[in-house]
């Protein structure tokens, strides 16, 4: 019996030895996880200031942020359309009018940023899409044939596509260090999930108080703003121009 006791006291021991080591190693990788978290964290927050700091980067993210409400406010909108014009066979119809044509022009939309100075083609089509969403917004408030109306939203949609090759194209040019670039493209990010998060909320609110051509309008500013933004960047013009381009001029 006693040496029972002994064996019973030897196995308690060693299961209590097992809980402690088991519960060192469950504190080691929580302490672990937490050092991650908080490097990820600062490394997040040393991206954020990077872009911050740059004038020229926080000029091209805040004209994206711009474009990423635009584009999806102006969706939400010219749909809204469609299904009080035609109810749900008309909105499907005018997606397909809308998009078809910008995936024809995107293999063209990602060529242009290799052939010309990236900063003015950014500009310029931030400046065509304003353009573009004015006279959308137009149409819409003078109660337009539906034709004109869908016509000149495809035209806004078509510019749309332009805007993201673009915009890859040109940060490369904008950074000097891999970093650097690695720290633009995560703000890009953050700044494309925040706009499409506020452009519907914006969209839904206008749409319930004036309707889709206060969408188009409101926006059209925004975008317009967004082409004063980018067309005020100070580069260094080789940085920003195609490596043929500047073979050419040499």
């Amino acid at each position: 019996a006693h040496g029972r006791d002994i064996a019973q006291v030897y196995r308690e021991c060693a299961v209590a030895d097992r809980s402690r080591i088991r519960g060192r190693r469950e504190v080691h990788a929580l302490d672990q996880r937490v050092d991650h978290r908080d490097e990820v964290l600062s490394r997040r927050r040393h991206e954020h200031r990077t872009v911050v700091a740059d004038p020229n980067l926080r000029r091209v993210e805040l004209a994206f942020l711009a474009f990423n409400m635009t584009e999806f406010a102006t969706w939400i909108a010219i749909l809204v359309y469609a299904y009080d014009r035609g109810g749900a066979a008309a909105m499907g119809a005018v997606s397909v009018i809308l998009l078809v044509p910008s995936a024809f022009v995107a293999p063209f939309a990602a060529y242009a940023g290799d052939r010309f100075r990236r900063d003015r083609v950014l500009a310029l089509d931030y400046l065509v899409q304003g353009i573009a969403m004015a006279v959308t917004a137009a149409t819409l408030y003078l109660d337009a044939p539906v034709a004109w109306v869908y016509t000149t939203a495809t035209i806004a949609s078509i510019s749309i596509t332009f805007t993201r090759p673009a915009q890859n194209c040109l940060l490369p040019g904008l950074t000097e260090t891999p970093a650097d670039l690695t720290a633009a493209n995560v703000v890009s990010g953050v700044v494309e999930g925040t706009g499409k998060m506020l452009g519907p909320i914006i969209a839904g609110i206008l749409l319930a108080s004036s309707g889709p051509w206060a969408v188009f309008a409101t926006f059209a500013v925004v975008t317009l703003l967004g082409a004063l933004l980018v067309s005020g960047l100070r580069v260094d013009v080789s940085t920003v121009t195609p490596d043929a381009r500047v073979e050419a001029g040499d």
